[in-house]
């Protein structure tokens, strides 16, 4: 009798084990699109905040130097890093 419950122990502790390795395996993907997604963030608020400081300094009359278009270029590249995030982000969420 005892032999039946070693093997019953036995394979329990061991589905257990497997359950919990799969579990933390998507819980660090998931970890993982959430950091992506708050340095996204982060790069899209500096983004927006160097359009809005040069186009206030430019509207005050200080001149920019051509920083401005090239504030306006990052906002864009920041623009297409979201639709990529997007599509990626939701391809993987159907996978967890």
């Amino acid at each position: 009798m005892e032999i039946i419950y070693l093997i019953i122990n036995t394979a329990v502790v061991g589905a257990i084990g497997a359950m919990l390795k799969v579990y933390d395996a998507r819980n660090e993907r998931r970890g993982k699109a959430r950091d992506d997604f708050n340095a996204l963030i982060l790069h899209g608020f500096e983004a927006v905040d160097k359009v809005a400081i040069l186009s206030a300094y430019q509207l005050k009359g200080l001149e920019v130097n051509g920083q401005l278009d090239k504030a306006i270029l990052a906002y864009e590249d920041f623009e297409k890093e979201v639709n990529r995030f997007k599509k990626r982000s939701a391809q993987e969420a159907v996978r967890l």
